[in-house]
Formats: C-alpha cells, structure tokens, sequence
C-alpha cells in the first residue's frame, strides 16, 4: 500500500529528467517540494486516524469528518498562500522557477483536495482491514499519474505532471466517494465497543467480532 502510494514521488523526477531536462527537473523539484506541504499534513491527519482507528473504530464515521475538518483548518492557509503568492514564492529561486513552476503548483494546490480525502479514505480502508481495496486505490492513482504524465510532459512541460496528478488524485476520490455510499450504513451502525472487519467487502471471510 505504501510502495505504490510513494512510487511516483521517486519516478516523476526521472520522468521530467527524460521527457524534458535536468534544468526543467530543477524547477519541478522545487515547485514540487513547495506543494507537497499538502501530502504531509494529509499523510500526517490520516496516519492519526488509523493509530486511533486500530485502537477503536468505534464511531469511525466521526473520526474521519475530524480528520477532514482538522485538514480543513490547516490546509487552507497555505492553499490561500499558494493561490496569492505562490510565483513570488517560486521567483525566490529565479524568474525562471516561477515562470515555469507556477502553473505546476497551482495545480498541485488543486490537487490538494482530493489528495487529502483519498488519504484519509485509505486510512480507513486500512482500520476496517479491507487492504485489498487500499491497494487498488493506490495503485490506481500512481498509475495513472506516471502514464498520465509521461504523455503529457512533452506537451505542456512540467505541468503536465500537475494535470496527471490532479487527475489521478480526483479519479480517486470519486472512486471513494462512491466505495463510501456503499459502505456507510454499514459503519454508521457500528457500536463504539465492537471492532470491526469490511473484510468481507474485498472478498474475504469477516472475522467474528469481540466486545472489548
């Protein structure tokens, strides 16, 4: 689960470095540094929800709107930041960081939405023991990403990684938002004392529950 979900941290770089050059990954490093701010808060607010979730996933439902309203709270500054003064940001580097890097994090801060809900969708998954299906996600969405960019950076640059991400990113959210409708009665009728195990929902056999 975590291999695909980093995969294409380490391939872009090499992507951008073969499609384009080694200046043209400086400036995708750079900008890609600056817009990975989202992924760690996200990563950080997710991995929270599953150390509790693991503990007790009664009232799962609630811990995961917390987890998307404390996300909320801490991302929106930065995306404002982003949105505002993200090319003075980049032109700190040089006029060519941010003429070249500013479609890229815009994008990226887009993206920071939905990357945020698949995280946390993910950390789910994982509580409830349905890793089958977190690996699918994530694999999913790394795959289209690398595809997606290795097509689209020759014609739109470096921010043809920034579509290819904003595009996995929401492809998956709409696959979690859909796994979600099916799956919410199901989680919303759990007691806060009983763990509980989807497994069943990835095709494997549910394990009996246990008061605690």
């Amino acid at each position: 689960i975590n291999i695909s979900g980093a995969a294409p941290m380490y391939m872009l770089p090499l992507f951008v470095t073969v499609r384009l050059s080694a200046a043209n990954n400086a400036y995708f490093a750079t900008t890609w540094t600056l817009g990975a701010q989202f992924a760690l808060i996200s990563v950080a607010v997710s991995v929270s929800l599953f150390a509790e979730g693991s503990h007790t996933v009664g009232n799962l439902l609630k811990k995961m709107s917390k987890c998307f309203w404390i996300l909320v709270i801490l991302m929106t500054p930065i995306m404002i930041i982003f949105f505002i003064f993200g090319r003075s940001i980049l032109g700190i580097f040089g006029p060519a960081y941010a003429e070249n890097g500013w479609v890229l994090l815009l994008l990226l801060t887009f993206g920071a939405v939905p990357d945020a809900t698949t995280s946390v969708y993910v950390s789910m998954l994982r509580v409830t023991k349905r890793l089958r299906s977190a690996a699918m996600l994530n694999t999913g969405m790394a795959f289209l990403t690398v595809v997606i960019a290795w097509v689209l950076l020759p014609v739109f640059g470096i921010s043809g990684v920034g579509v290819a991400w904003l595009v996995a990113q929401s492809a998956g959210s709409i696959a979690a938002i859909l796994d979600f409708a099916v799956v919410r009665r199901t989680m919303a009728a759990l007691p806060a004392i009983v763990p509980v195990d989807l497994a069943s929902m990835d095709g494997v056999p549910l394990v009996e529950s246990r008061a605690l």
